[in-house]
This record gives structure tokens, sequence and C-alpha cells, in this order.
């Protein structure tokens, strides 16, 4: 009787639940500094045992990573559409879904700097601004910076750092500037060279910059 009973409970696991096997995708680590994005498939609605399936669906690349498991972690240059494909391996049934993943930060910075300003007040020049290269205010593909600027004397008359976690695309053209005043809200400083060391970070490499600015007004 009692194998009989295990038997019935064993026939009865393995049937169809009568509700549609389903599937989401968990995404973490989605900050400008984190250089990895973690993906966990959560299976809703089956027997508890599964294949899975991961893809990437667009651009056209290869899987990068492991397969066939519930949790993933991937390191794109290019930001993806990443498919899931879930089996259910006592019911057979199939699901799948979908989720964008952003690309990390990573690979060569993509900066203007210049090297003279004149804060006149006029509007035009007034202030040290870092862009990207096409002096627009896209991505430089940095997620951290500091900066420090001293003068003739080797006096720092500025200094300023960020980390970016409140979104995938890091620091943008213009997130970093200078108005000429001393620590940003003082008196406009002196004509003159002035040095600045400006350190950019991402999940590649950290490149320190030291050249001179010159101010003129």
């Amino acid at each position: 009787m009692k194998t009989l009973l295990l038997l019935f409970a064993l026939l009865f696991s393995q049937l169809p639940h009568g509700l549609a096997l389903s599937v989401t995708i968990n995404q973490t680590g989605t900050a400008a500094n984190s250089c990895s994005r973690s993906l966990t498939a959560l299976v809703s609605d089956g027997s508890g045992s599964y294949s899975y399936t991961w893809s990437i669906v667009t651009p056209a690349i290869s899987w990068p990573g492991s397969n066939n498991v519930a949790s993933v972690s991937l390191a794109l240059d290019q930001t993806a559409d990443v498919n899931v494909s879930v089996q259910d391996l006592n019911t057979n049934q199939i699901t799948s879904a979908t989720v964008t993943v952003y690309r990390i930060v990573t690979g060569s910075f993509d900066t203007f700097i210049p090297n003279l300003i004149t804060p006149n007040g006029d509007g035009y020049n007034d202030t040290w601004i870092v862009t990207d290269s096409g002096k627009n205010y896209s991505p430089i593909n940095a997620y951290s910076y500091t900066l420090t600027i001293t003068n003739a004397s080797s006096v720092q008359v500025f200094s300023a750092s960020a980390t970016v976690t409140a979104n995938h695309l890091g620091i943008l053209g213009g997130d970093i500037n200078w108005n000429a005043r001393v620590n940003g809200t003082g008196s406009i400083v002196p004509t003159g060279v002035y040095t600045y060391q400006l350190t950019l970070v991402n999940c590649s490499q950290s490149t320190a910059y030291s050249r001179q600015l010159n101010i003129l007004y």
C-alpha cells in the first residue's frame, strides 16, 4: 500500500499543474560603477526542475558566459537584449523572457579637455568644461573622476570628485567643470598659468592627466 501511494505521488508531481509556466529576469549591478551585470531567471508555476538557455538577441553576438544555469554575470562592451528560455523538465512546458542589459563603462576615454578659458563674464568660454571628443555632452566613458587645480605657486584653488551610481551611462560631458572661482564659490582667480590634475576611472583603466590651463581675461 505504501509503495502504491509513493508511486501515485510521483506520478501526480509530474502532471502539468494547470498553470502556464512563466519566467522573469531579475537584473542587478546596473549602476555605472558596476563592472558586471547579474541576471537571475525567476520561474513561476513550474515543477521545480528546469533547463535554461541564455542567448543574446541583439546585436548578433555569441553568448559569452555559462549556460543552463539560473543566474549569470555579464560584462558586455555594448548594450544588448538578453533572452532566457526555460523548459520544465517534468512537464516539457517552455517559456522565455528578454531584458535589456546595458554595457559596462569600459574602453578608451572619450574627452575634449580645453587648455584656455577667458572668465570675463561675456558668456563665452567663461567656464572650463570637459566634454566628449565631439565637444558635446555625451558620456565620456568614465564612471568616476577626481580633479585638483593649482596655481603657479602650487597652491590648490579648486578640487572636485564624483562617482556615478544613479545610472548606467557614467559621467557625461559637462559634468566636470570649473567656473574659475576659488573653491568654486569665491572670487575669480587671477590670470596666469594653472595646472589641472584629472583622474578618470572606468572598468578597464584609470588614467591621470596633468596639464596646463591658461586663464586670460
